[in-house]
Parts: C-alpha cells; structure tokens; sequence
C-alpha cells in the first residue's frame, strides 16, 4: 500500500469515529416528553424535601426566573438570576410550616434537535405560614435546555392567576 492509500484509510477511520462520537453525543442529547416529565418531577420533589442544592444545581447559570402576581392587584414583577433565587428560595423555605404542590395540565413542546423543551402547566401550591394557610394557582412556562451533559432551567414565568387564603 502507498502512503497515500494509508492516509485516506486513517482519514476514514478518524471520520468514521469522529461521526460516531458526534452520533453518539446528539443521542443522548435528546430530550422527550417523558425524561422531561421525570426532570420536573425530581425538582418539585427537591422542593418538597427543602433540598436548595439540588434545586439550584438544576438552574443554568444564566437562568431568568419572573413571578406575575396577577391575581394580587398591584404587586411588582419579581425577577431573579440564580444567586437571587438561590437566597430567596432558601429563605422562603425556612418560613414556610407546610408546602405541596399540583401540577396540572401540562404541554412539553420539545425541540426538533431535542436539546431544548418549552413545558407549559399550571400549578396548584399551597402553603403554611405562621399558621395560615393559602392556596394560589400560577400559570407557567418554563424552557429547559440541554447543556454541560444534562438538562438545565433557562427561563421561568410564573404568573399567579389565583389566590385564596384558607387558615
């Protein structure tokens, strides 16, 4: 064989791995509905056991998270980046006695390279605090990408459309 046959021969072999190593990587990239449903799951399941790490360590860095309290009249936005929520959520939980949630009505709209998910749901929280409880239902949007190997939270909307305190 002649060196130029050698090289073509390593080039293909090289083209071939690289394309299964690259083949490989976008398959394990992908997203479905039901590996989705399983990411929401474990985070509501975190903040249902007050695990901040675990909830945080599911937030890109760069993560926008809004709240809306429409249903409260005149209450600003509040809008976070991923230190802020760290150190809300932290605190939120610590005051608050009880908490469950329900989620219903999802839709998960997955990309067609599958490496992104927008979920839309509404959620049915309700909480405990200083003995006084309230039930509230948000509507939310939440896009979910895949980076660094795993899935992330980019962004969050979460618009309060109902509130009702109990006691």
């Amino acid at each position: 064989m002649g060196l130029r046959s050698t090289v073509f021969r390593r080039l293909a072999i090289f083209w071939l791995a690289l394309t299964s190593i690259l083949a490989l990587n976008c398959a394990q990239a992908q997203m479905t509905p039901a590996a989705v449903e399983q990411f929401l799951t474990d985070l509501e399941l975190a903040t249902e056991r007050r695990d901040v790490p675990t909830v945080i360590g599911a937030l890109a860095d760069d993560v926008i998270i809004v709240f809306r309290f429409s249903a409260m009249g005149e209450v600003p936005d509040m809008r976070f980046n991923k230190t802020q929520y760290r150190d809300f959520l932290a605190t939120a939980l610590s005051a608050i006695e009880a908490h469950s949630a329900r989620r219903f009505g999802t839709k998960i709209s997955i990309s067609d390279d599958g490496r992104t998910a927008e979920v839309f749901a509404n959620v049915e929280e309700t909480t405990t605090v200083q003995g006084k409880t309230s039930v509230h239902v948000s509507r939310q949007t939440v896009l979910i990408v895949y980076e660094d190997g795993q899935m992330q939270v980019k962004r969050v909307f979460a618009e309060v459309v109902q509130e009702a305190n109990e006691t």
